[in-house]
């Protein structure tokens, strides 16, 4: 991943503007990253510091310096790195130590003291060299790790990823994003959402009147906890909208040594990246699996509905639940990196819900399921560490006794045809506009 300072933009009225890769420019690029590879692959074996060196020696003109080294960066992130540690380097520092010190306290005068014979007595109890003794007394640090494996991409695949990550390294910067995405069919769509929450970033979907749909989500800048996981999570939401037939993202960033907010977009259309493979959450993954060992009297697999509430917001289910007795289907959804405010809105939303919903979210959130009404067709319920399933079959069996606001099953694919009312995020104005639900 790339970072800020790798990144060549501008900033013209508030607005940011990353500098791609003219024509020229991105002939110079790939034969610069066909050099990179070249001097990598031959490095085998070798400290990345001496890598790093190898790189720094590949001449471009000196506009592409910071492009030379951002491919530099993604290529190294992409290799194979180990420490060549065959005796524990923190249990040697400390030997050395200990025996320096005493033989200090022991010297009548400090030309007394020799370092070197005590290296050379520490090798010999190790079966080294004095000077492979000194290498591996800080073979644990990052610039000794030794070169094993090289990324087996092309030179045009490089520089590809490399102005991919451009834009994702702005991203890693943001408080806000807002994107309107159109897929070709529902079950696109519904490709998209699953994959976007199997991100668990925090994202709201709304349907626009158009036939888009619009997602809202928070940045790392806005989250009071932002985590390395989170970051790199978001920056795997842009190969997914490559995939999109067209999006429009907006996103504010906070930009710059003086972190100065300003506006950032972006835009683009199907095969214009490689696709980002996003795999099914850890938590989801182990729970099927115990469902699928137990008898707990329901079949359970990914969800591709979207139960979309006309005028707010669409829920994008994880898992859907089907009682093999009744024949009913009970949806799942796991609040990833949701703040508490988001579990309030669904409460708010349950009396709207065209199917049964159980809302599963981390016991750090500090809601009480005890907030949503025994009356409505939606359970909450907080999990610590573990998703265990006693409790998920405990709380799907309560749900499926509530009664249910709807007398018709779920839609399989979102609306087709735009909403009757505007979306939440565009409010309308005037007085036939309809009260929105609190």
């Amino acid at each position: 991943m790339l970072t800020s300072d790798l990144v060549r933009a501008r900033v013209t009225d508030g607005t940011l503007e990353v500098l791609g890769l003219s024509k020229r420019g991105r002939l110079d690029a790939i034969e610069a990253a066909r050099e990179l590879l070249e001097v990598t692959r031959a490095a085998v074996n070798e400290p990345r510091e001496l890598v790093l060196e190898a790189h720094k020696s590949v001449e471009v003109r000196p506009r592409l310096l910071k492009v030379r080294d951002g491919l530099s960066k993604l290529l190294l992130d992409a290799s194979t790195f180990e420490p060549d540690a065959p005796v524990d380097p923190v249990a040697l520092r400390r030997t050395l130590a200990l025996r320096a010190t005493e033989a200090r306290r022991a010297a009548s005068h400090l030309e007394a003291f020799d370092r070197a014979a005590l290296v050379a007595a520490l090798a010999a109890e190790h079966g080294v060299e004095p000077a492979e003794l000194e290498r591996l007394l800080y073979s644990d640090l990052r610039g000794a790790h030794r070169l094993l494996e090289v990324t087996g991409e092309t030179a045009e695949q490089l520089v590809d990823r490399y102005e991919l990550a451009l834009e994702q390294a702005v991203l890693l910067r943001a408080e806000r994003v807002v994107v309107d995405v159109r897929c070709r069919s529902a079950a696109a769509y519904r490709a998209l959402l699953r994959r976007v929450k199997f991100l668990r970033l925090l994202v709201v979907v709304d349907a626009l009147p158009d036939g888009r749909f619009r997602l809202t989500l928070e940045g790392p800048y806005a989250l009071h906890a932002a985590t390395t996981k989170y970051w790199l999570e978001l920056a795997l939401l842009l190969p997914l909208l490559r995939e999109t037939d067209a999006f429009e993202l907006h996103a504010v960033v906070r930009w710059g040594k003086a972190r100065e907010r300003v506006t950032f977009r972006c835009e683009g259309t199907l095969g214009a990246a490689a696709s980002a493979h996003v795999g099914e959450p850890p938590e989801l993954a182990s729970l099927r699996a115990r469902f699928d060992e137990a008898k707990t009297g329901y079949r359970v697999e990914p969800a591709d509905t979207l139960l979309a509430v006309r005028g707010e917001m669409v829920i994008v289910p994880d898992l859907a639940f089907t009682h093999l007795e009744t024949g009913e289907v009970l949806f799942l959804e796991l609040l990833g990196y949701h703040h508490r405010e988001a579990v309030f809105r669904r409460v708010d939303l349950a009396p709207k819900l065209p199917a049964k919903v159980l809302f599963v979210y981390s016991s750090r959130l500090s809601v009480s399921p005890e907030v949503m009404p025994e009356s409505l067709p939606a359970g909450l319920l907080p999990f610590k560490g573990t998703l265990r399933a006693t409790a998920v079959l405990e709380a799907l069996e309560a749900l499926r006794t509530r009664p249910s606001t709807c007398a018709v099953p779920p839609p399989a694919t979102p609306a087709a045809e735009p909403p009757e009312q505007p979306p939440r995020s565009g409010r309308p104005k005037g007085p036939r506009a309809p009260k929105k639900s609190q």
